[in-house]
This record gives structure tokens, C-alpha cells and sequence, in this order.
């Protein structure tokens, strides 16, 4: 036989073999199960008036298969991703809304969705594509990172996290935290070009992404520093400054085309531009703090109560991450959390601060470190669980007023 025919014959079972993969498989299928008949459910006993958001036309299928499959997670975002994805980007109407949503996760829909006949299910069957890749990733380099036992309650802690279902919900969560883990993990093994790529990826999908180029420029100057302590020679700065600028050019290219291909349109500098028109404004964190403490206590946004306590506990991570981790995890979650602390939401002032906070991969992973003992793991688990799912609940009968 062919070499190659050899290799293809082999390839499920040696996938199957590693443990990183069949966790990340097991876990993800088991959630998509659960909380797919879950919210059917729901929906069965309090039903619900369907697709929430602005685009709701963009959800209906004569098919009642995809109906019970699909709807309860057409909420909000994802149904701008399906619109776009279908319509594309303009400046008429509520078009212009658009630009605040980055091509690349559209751009897979549109694709997914000739090749399924179905735009929802192609962006429900990307996010979950996406959600077993971050989490393999995400377990290998916490065995690498932090050992195994603390690997598998790093999983155990993300997958079980409030926000955690907009995961497997079709927007770029998934997507995200399989970029963002992916970046970290190509940095690790000093392979910047490749981990430069996939930060470009990052930018495209959330204009967030900026945020994983910091982090790795340090790794790139942390291995300077290690090779030149291994030789005993320092290295010279050009090589350094190639390795920076080689790392970097993807991602500049991105922010240069995207923003040159928005401004075409009509949408201005995109996602920053859209952003003010959706009310959203940088602001002092200290502000922020005090418009979410007020929000709570008007009692019109309870979810806030979510958000604030998800960008706390991401804060109260840092000092942790500092100690327990190598120095471009700590700057990645400091940037992440300054991006969440830094600007109002247009319906609360943490808005999404809980689904945000859900990507930052390093805040489970000293969780993981630092949380030891099944009774304990077991409790913190059922909690996490409980509060999952109330939020998962919360997500299927929302309306307009309360997104999480």
C-alpha cells in the first residue's frame, strides 16, 4: 500500500488515542446534548415567541427538525452573524449596525451554510468545531503548564462557567478561545510566524483579538533572553527585531485591510465606528464600577449582577495569574480585563462582561492550580453547574431588554 493510504488508514485511531482529544470530543458532544434538550424543553413547557434580535427572519426554516435544533440559540449577536453572512456588509438602515461584527466568523457561515443548506446550522456546527478544538489545545498546554489533575479541572472549571454556553451558541466565543489558546500554544514551542497567522485570524474575528499581540512580542523576547542564557552570549538585537516584525506584520495586515475594506463600504473604521453607534464609550474603570453598582440597585438590569461579579473575579485572578503562570499569560488577562473595565455597554455598563470574561483561559487555569480535593472540586462544580444553567435559561426566554 501507499504510504500515505497507510498514514490515512491510521489517522482516526492515533486522533483517538490522545487524551486531549477525546476529553475535549466527549465533553463538548455531552454539552451540546444536554443543553440542546434542555432548552427544547424549556421551550416546551413556557413556550417562547421564537428568535430575539434584529434579524429574527434570518432563524425561521420550514424544517422542524432545525426549528427545535437551531432557534433557542438564535438570540442577539448571532443572528447579526447570520445576517451578515447572508447579506454582507452595508450602510442602509440597520446595516450600518454591522460593523461592529468582524468578517471572519460571517465568512465561515456563508461558507458552512452553501455546503448545509442552512446558515444557523452551519454557524451552530462551526462554533461546536471550534469549542473541541480550544478545548484540546487548552489541554494540552495545561499538562504542560500545570500537570494533568490541574488540566482537567481547568476544563471541568471553563466548560462549567455561567457564560459557558455561549460556547457552544453560534458566536465567536469559540472561535476566539480556539485562536487565543492556539496563539499561546504556537508561542510556547517558539513558533511566532505560525502563532503571528493565527493572531491575524484572532483580529478578524473579534476586533478584541489586538490583545494577543502584547503577549506575544514577550514570548519572543522571553526566548531571546532564555537562548542567550543557554550560550552565554547575547543575541544580536536585529535577529530579535526580525523575529518581532515577523511576528507582528500578519496581524498589522489584518487591522490595515479590515479597516481599509470597512472604510470602502461606507462603515467608517468599523467595528470602533459601529461600536459609538451602539451606544458603547471608553470609560474609567472606576466609573464603570460605580454605573454597574447603580445599574443593580435600579433593579431594570439583575443581569448586571452576572457581569459585575465575572469582571471581579477576573480581577481578582490577576495576582494569581502573576504568580503562577509565565509573564505573557498575566499580560494577556490584564488586557483582556482592562478591555472588559475600560468601556459601557449600551444596555448595562458590564454588558457581556460574563461572556467576555469566559474566553480569558488563564483565569481557569490557575483556578484549576489552586483549587485541590474532590469535595471541594465537586462543590464548586455543582455550583458553577446550577448557575450555568439558570443563565442558559435566561438566555433561551430572553428578550430585547435582557442580554446577558
Amino acid at each position: 500500500r501507499p504510504p500515505f493510504l497507510v498514514r490515512a488508514r491510521s489517522w482516526p485511531g492515533s486522533l483517538w488515542a490522545r487524551r486531549g482529544f477525546r476529553v475535549a470530543l466527549l465533553t463538548v458532544l455531552v454539552l451540546r446534548v444536554a443543553l440542546g434538550l434542555f432548552a427544547a424543553l424549556a421551550l416546551a413547557i413556557d413556550p417562547h415567541l421564537g428568535p430575539i434580535g434584529t434579524w429574527a427572519s434570518t432563524a425561521t426554516s420550514s424544517n422542524p427538525l432545525w426549528g427545535i435544533t437551531l432557534e433557542p440559540w438564535q438570540r442577539f449577536d448571532a443572528l447579526w452573524y447570520q445576517h451578515i453572512a447572508a447579506a454582507g456588509y452595508s450602510t442602509s438602515g440597520l446595516n450600518i449596525y454591522g460593523g461592529a461584527f468582524c468578517p471572519l466568523y460571517p465568512a465561515l457561515i456563508w461558507l458552512g451554510g452553501h455546503l448545509l443548506g442552512s446558515d444557523a446550522a452551519a454557524a451552530l456546527l462551526i462554533a461546536t468545531a471550534a469549542y473541541v478544538g480550544a478545548l484540546w489545545l487548552l489541554y494540552d498546554l495545561c499538562v504542560a503548564q500545570i500537570g494533568r489533575a490541574a488540566a482537567e479541572r481547568t476544563l471541568l472549571f471553563l466548560v462549567l462557567a455561567p457564560a459557558a454556553f455561549f460556547l457552544l451558541a453560534p458566536y465567536t466565543e469559540a472561535l476566539f478561545l480556539l485562536e487565543s489558546v492556539a496563539v499561546f500554544a504556537l508561542a510556547r514551542k517558539q513558533r511566532f510566524l505560525l502563532a503571528g497567522l493565527v493572531c491575524a485570524l484572532a483580529i478578524t474575528t473579534r476586533i478584541q483579538g489586538v490583545v494577543l499581540l502584547p503577549p506575544l512580542a514577550l514570548f519572543i523576547l522571553l526566548a531571546r533572553r532564555s537562548r542567550s542564557d543557554l550560550t552565554g552570549r547575547v543575541l544580536p538585537a536585529w535577529s530579535v527585531i526580525g523575529q518581532l516584525a515577523e511576528a507582528m506584520a500578519p496581524g498589522a495586515a489584518a487591522l490595515a485591510v479590515m479597516t481599509v475594506a470597512y472604510h470602502a463600504a461606507g462603515l467608517g473604521l468599523g467595528p470602533i465606528s459601529a461600536e459609538a453607534l451602539w451606544g458603547v464609550r471608553l470609560t474609567a474603570p472606576w466609573v464603570v464600577l460605580q454605573d454597574s453598582i447603580l445599574a443593580i440597585k435600579s433593579g431594570h438590569h439583575v443581569q448586571e449582577i452576572f457581569n459585575l461579579a465575572a469582571g471581579l473575579l477576573l480581577l481578582a485572578s490577576l495576582p494569581a495569574i502573576w504568580r503562577r503562570l509565565p509573564a505573557p499569560y498575566f499580560l494577556y488577562a490584564l488586557l483582556s480585563a482592562a478591555a472588559i473595565w475600560c468601556h459601557e455597554g449600551h444596555y448595562s455598563p458590564l454588558m457581556s462582561a460574563m461572556r467576555f470574561s469566559t474566553v480569558v483561559f488563564p483565569a481557569f487555569m490557575v483556578m484549576g492550580f489552586a483549587v485541590r480535593g474532590k469535595a471541594l472540586t465537586r462543590r464548586l462544580s455543582v455550583a458553577l453547574a446550577a448557575t450555568l444553567v439558570l443563565c442558559f435559561f435566561w438566555y433561551v426566554h430572553s428578550s430585547p431588554l435582557t442580554p446577558i
